[in-house]
């Protein structure tokens, strides 16, 4: 039989009702007065360089006083008995797993281990961060430290045909300083920083500041020409031991831009999939070799499947989409088309992406064995601006395909001189294949017209 409990309380004179929520207010009490503790907030793990000081905090709840024992791979550390744990002046020694043991009266909970990290102290280097085209031009400069600098000398030298008028804004918000700035030459910009009495840098990255241009007209967006040099001013630090030293210089990475910032993805009817324009530039002084474009933020589609970049040569550690264009040389904005695979074909990827320079990668593993191509197209729509060539041919499941071009039909069987892998493979899906050359990144530039002759080969 049930028993209706509000009409059981109502029947019940005020004073027995102020007796029972009284006694209620009490056993809460006497169960929080008498809980053991609970993390709040768990520590976080930290990476520093050596001589830096590594912070641990916890928040813990519970009755009464709480005592805290800190342990480093479970080892108690003598007097580390606060919510905070400071490491101060550290070691390659401190490296490992941290957790804190937090005791009331009623017991103990143990923290979830976090791992505290010392790195070796840098060596000192100095870097451009991303070039932005404009408007205005520019580029940020870093310095990494070896720890303890007060001076730093660096040039940055710059194409006068792209660029004019350079300018340095200073972004050191946490060190005190004076700058000296050297623009007497053309094409040339020297920086001098001395840090005041006192001050100097920790180990580790700092940002400079900005060096900013005015465009050319009629120049190259990337005809930047962008170097670390000795002059006017000589690339020095210090002191180091003593004396000054000569930082690494590391040259400028090439850079990733939307060819229309309000540009999205769309879907190619032809294909199937979402194609996305996106130029890649070189502002520095040196071929690159090979070109990494890195595409993040992709999700899922509406349905919980994941889009995946169709081009792509792999991911890497965090996860990012790779796709790879070959020789970028200094001054070159090069178009690239990425496909992305959205399995519902209705939602839109929003992907990120960012951009760096390798060396040379090693060529796919084919062999010799053709496979007939059964149809060539020419397309013109407006997927395709530059022009396309569709090829199709059956596959088997399972099994790699690559196509491999050449300016002429001698030119596939000829010298391999003459002849080009188009990357990445192709798995077969046990039906025929249509397989779109649009240009970069899967081939190194627009096919045109009557320019390009194609055949499929098997990986191995």
């Amino acid at each position: 039989m049930g028993v209706n409990l509000q009409w059981l309380l109502g029947g019940l004179p005020g004073r027995s009702l102020a007796w029972l929520a009284a006694a209620c207010g009490m056993l809460a009490w006497a169960r929080s007065a008498h809980a053991q503790p609970v993390i709040e907030t768990q520590p976080a793990g930290v990476t520093v360089y050596e001589t830096q000081a590594a912070t641990l905090n916890v928040v813990a709840s519970g009755a009464g006083p709480i005592g805290y024992q800190w342990r480093m791979m479970g080892t108690n550390l003598p007097g580390a008995t606060l919510p905070s744990l400071v490491l101060t002046n550290v070691t390659s020694a401190a490296t490992g797993l941290f957790d804190v043991v937090a005791t009331n009266a009623s017991g103990a909970i143990t923290s979830a281990p976090v791992l505290v990290v010392v790195l070796a102290r840098p060596v000192p280097a100095i870097a451009f961060g991303a070039y932005a085209p404009g408007p205005p031009p520019g580029v940020t400069v870093s310095f990494t430290a070896f720890g303890g600098e007060t001076n730093l000398g660096f040039s940055v030298a710059y194409n006068p045909l792209g660029l004019a008028s350079p300018r340095f804004v200073p972004a050191l918000t946490n060190l005190a300083g004076t700058f000296e700035v050297n623009v007497a030459s053309p094409g040339l910009l020297g920086v001098q920083l001395t840090l005041t009495h006192g001050a100097s840098f920790p180990p580790g990255p700092s940002m400079l500041g900005t060096v900013s241009f005015d465009p050319v007209p009629g120049s190259s967006r990337y005809a930047a020409g962008l170097a670390l040099t000795n002059g006017p001013f000589a690339l020095s630090c210090g002191p180091i031991g003593g004396t000054n030293f000569v930082p690494v210089a590391l040259p400028a990475e090439p850079v990733a831009r939307l060819l229309d910032a309000s540009d999205k993805p769309v879907l190619d009817g032809q294909t199937g999939l979402f194609l996305h324009r996106v130029e890649i530039g070189n502002p520095g002084i040196a071929t690159n070799p090979t070109v990494e474009l890195r595409v993040g933020g992709l999700t899922r589609d509406a349905a919980g499947n994941l889009i995946r970049v169709h081009n792509s040569l792999g991911t890497n550690l965090v996860g990012e989409w790779r796709v790879f264009a070959r020789n970028l040389a200094p001054a070159e904005a090069r178009p690239l088309t990425v496909e992305f695979y959205v399995p519902d074909l209705v939602s839109v990827p929003v992907p990120t992406y960012s951009t760096t320079a390798l060396g040379t990668i090693s060529p796919p593993n084919v062999s010799a064995r053709t496979l007939l191509v059964e149809s060539v197209r020419f397309l013109t729509n407006a997927a395709y601006p530059d022009g396309a060539i569709l090829i199709e041919f059956p596959t088997e499941v399972g099994r790699r395909y690559y196509v491999q071009y050449a300016p002429t039909a001698e030119g596939l069987v000829g010298p391999a001189g003459e002849r080009r892998t188009a990357e990445p493979a192709i798995l077969g899906t046990g039906s025929r294949v249509q397989w779109v050359d649009y240009g970069p990144p899967k081939t190194d530039s627009a096919p045109g017209r009557s320019n390009r002759f194609y055949r499929v080969i098997f990986g191995r």
